[in-house]
């Protein structure tokens, strides 16, 4: 399984043994960014919160959930741990992985949670594309009725007006027949717009 390289994993832990052996691991995964603690942690975070984010639980438990926090995403935590922590289930969907982990799980513990990244921000552009689809069959659905009576009131005038042509010059007859054929047009465009937005909303 492997994750786009745009993506970023930040290693936060204070043993620089463990900090290697993450980045060693994960680097053919994505770009690997290290932090020692928290206030480097959340400088990282600060420039952008990362893809994923490996934490280690040697740090102190505010210091963990500090940076959980900062993640704003439960999501986005892998906690590194001697050993599974059932304890800390109460935050939510936290993945754990105990430090005897080889470094083949660690890579597909990450690559994972990179991936449900991946997906969530994908359904929400979708999600986006969808709301401004929407917006636009709005509008079109205004447009159409704002044009449609005064359209019909038009049509109806020029068509009782050309009835009495006996008493109509030459050029007022073409005046009110090109009226006519502009109105004819704008009704047709209304039909497809109308048409347009029952398939946008099939």
């Amino acid at each position: 399984m492997n994750v786009p390289s745009s993506f970023t994993i930040l290693v936060v832990s204070p043993d620089a043994e463990r900090r290697a052996r993450a980045a060693t691991a994960l680097e053919k995964t994505a770009k690997v960014l290290q932090a020692d603690g928290i206030s480097p942690a959340l400088d990282e975070i600060s420039l952008g919160p990362p893809t994923v984010a490996l934490i280690d639980y040697a740090l102190e438990h505010d210091a963990v959930t500090g940076l959980i926090g900062a993640l704003g995403d439960l999501d986005r935590a892998v906690l590194w741990v001697s050993q599974v922590q059932p304890e800390l289930l109460v935050y939510g969907a936290l993945v754990q992985i105990p430090y005897s982990t080889d470094d083949a799980a660690l890579v597909e513990a990450v690559e994972r949670l990179a991936n449900v990244q991946r997906l969530k921000e994908s359904t929400a552009r979708d999600s986006e594309r969808v709301k401004r689809l929407d917006h636009v069959f709005d509008v079109v659905r205004s447009v159409r009725h704002e044009i449609n009576s005064p359209l019909t009131a038009v049509m109806a005038e020029t068509d009782l007006l050309l009835m009495d042509g006996d008493r109509l010059s030459t050029e007022q007859k073409r005046s009110l027949a090109t009226i006519a054929e502009m109105a004819s047009r704008i009704r047709d465009l209304c039909v497809r717009l109308r048409e347009l937005d029952t398939d946008g909303m099939s």
